[in-house]
């Protein structure tokens, strides 16, 4: 049965890359890199004393609680969900579990975590001059479903709502998709990454049971120079 999309429960991703330069690079000497299937992961342990920033790891299968907004670093064990300074977040990969360890991919530390907590470091982060808009889903792919209709034509409608009014901020406004159609996540992703001096907003609805008036907007949020990429599991990620 599909679950019943509320009108007004968006969920906007905003996805900026960077590619750090040498000058905020994480020094490989202050990390403990931890060799997973070939890739690099680093423990919350050690990510919470390189920043100084106390961190908390929930069980498998927990929520990320508003009220945990106050952690600077929390995780969910076994989930892509994270609150880093405040800011509910998405990394690219889950976190592990090993040796007694929580893990975070290096990749998730250089592109999601670094730009929250030290902000100021993040080149061109005030040159932002063009708004890529993707409204989810399209075409065959309908998102969530419910008595109101389908989540990819909320998507769209509120892209086209949103787009005059960045206009009328001096903004440039491109679109992965005007109409019903759909655009696989490797276009989007390009469509990005050819927008300089760009932020790029992905817009979803969000699907709930219990709170049939919620209304919850997230901003995902990290710099304008980030390179926005598809993985193996079909999700927009930074490279």
């Amino acid at each position: 049965m599909p679950l019943p999309v509320k009108r007004r429960s968006v969920f906007a991703f905003v996805f900026a890359s960077l590619a750090l330069p040498s000058s905020t690079a994480i020094a490989a000497g202050e990390w403990q890199v931890i060799k997973v299937n070939g890739h690099d992961y680093l423990s919350v342990d050690n990510i919470s004393k390189f920043y100084g920033l106390p961190a908390e790891v929930a069980p498998s299968g927990a929520k990320m609680q508003s009220e945990k907004a106050d952690v600077p670093l929390g995780f969910v064990s076994g989930s892509r969900e994270a609150m880093i300074n405040g800011a509910r977040s998405w990394l690219c990969f889950p976190v592990l579990e090993q040796d007694g360890k929580s893990l975070v991919s290096r990749t998730d530390v250089v592109k999601t975590i670094e730009p929250l907590v030290r902000p100021h470091r993040v080149p061109s982060v005030g040159n932002v001059q063009t708004v890529v808009l993707d409204p989810g889903h399209g075409g065959h792919d309908k998102g969530q479903v419910s008595r109101y209709g389908a989540e990819k034509d909320f998507a769209l409608d509120v892209a086209r709502k949103l787009r005059p009014i960045l206009q009328a901020k001096g903004l440039r406004v491109i679109m992965t998709r005007e109409g019903d159609y759909f655009v696989p996540l490797e276009v989007r992703a390009k469509i990005a990454n050819s927008a300089r001096n760009s932020i790029f907003v992905s817009i979803h609805f969000n699907a709930t049971w219990h709170f049939p008036r919620a209304f919850i907007i997230l901003f995902w949020a990290t710099s304008p120079s980030m390179t926005v990429v598809s993985n193996a599991r079909g999700l927009l990620c930074y490279a």
